[in-house]
């Protein structure tokens, strides 16, 4: 009894050992480049799988790694090409592709001039985006959001963390769930949060937050802040001025607004 018992421990042993190496083998890599002398913008359009993107002030070409992670025998669609000022980058796979359950995956990362535009429709899985001096939209299903520089940026998304630093122009977020957390943004800035946590400061212009649920903390605003709350605790400090349309349920609490708060 006790050899059958190792000898099936054995099996159980080699046949985990024999799905990790298939697993590794269902994983391939492959890279796309357009030459960017002519462009001025990305275009993408990927699906589930994270996205990364980063800049190079010297660099003449975009450059795209996708780790592809899938089994079976459907292929993605996979491609990078010129339409019109704009590289245009596809990366998903056909809806409703899995395989035993497990669903695919393209990690994605781009290299991109930093002068360049980007206009980002993701299904799912975390964004990282760096260094680009043009004005970005972000499309998002589920999955974090890190983004750091830009001019006019606007996010859409669906849930999933947002943080984002170092806005040039204006900002506009529209959220269903997750947390907010901005800084260091040069503009006007608006907010539409279904609920989650927000965290504003450092902002060179007027802030408008229309809350569902969740607290929020701004401060060091030059302009005047706005909110709209469903509930949660607010708290502001440092701005010109302050206007609570609603404040729902919650504490609220000011500190230096310079020209007064209305109820």
């Amino acid at each position: 009894m006790t050899l059958s018992k190792s000898v099936i421990a054995l099996a159980l042993t080699s046949g985990m050992i024999f799905s990790s190496v298939v697993a590794a083998a269902d994983e391939q890599l492959r890279e796309l480049s357009l030459p960017a002398s002519s462009l001025t913008g990305l275009n993408a359009e990927v699906g589930a799988g994270g996205f990364t993107l980063k800049t190079s002030a010297d660099t003449d070409t975009v450059t795209v790694t996708a780790l592809i992670g899938h089994q079976g025998d459907r292929e993605p669609e996979l491609k990078l090409e010129q339409r019109g000022n704009d590289a245009f980058l596809v990366a998903k796979f056909p809806a409703n592709t899995s395989w035993f359950g497990k669903s695919p995956y393209i990690d994605i990362t781009v290299t991109v001039p930093a002068n360049f535009n980007l206009e980002l429709e993701d299904g799912s899985g975390d964004i990282h985006i760096s260094g680009l001096k043009g004005n970005i939209k972000v499309k998002d299903g589920s999955g974090n959001i890190e983004l750091m520089g830009g001019n006019t940026v606007s996010i859409e998304d669906g849930s999933g963390d947002i943080e984002l630093t170092d806005i040039v122009g204006t900002l506009s977020i529209t959220d269903g769930s997750g947390d907010i957390d901005i800084s260091n943004v040069g503009g006007n800035t608006h907010i539409k949060d279904g609920s989650g946590n927000i965290q504003a400061s450092d902002i060179n212009a007027n802030i408008e937050i229309n809350d569902g649920s969740g607290n929020i903390d701004v401060s060091r605003v030059a302009a005047k802040v706005e909110i709209t709350d469903g509930s949660g605790n607010i708290k502001v400090s440092d701005a010109e001025s302050l206007v609570l349309h609603e404040t729902g349920s919650g504490n609220v609490t000011s500190n230096n607004i310079r020209s007064g708060v209305t109820l």
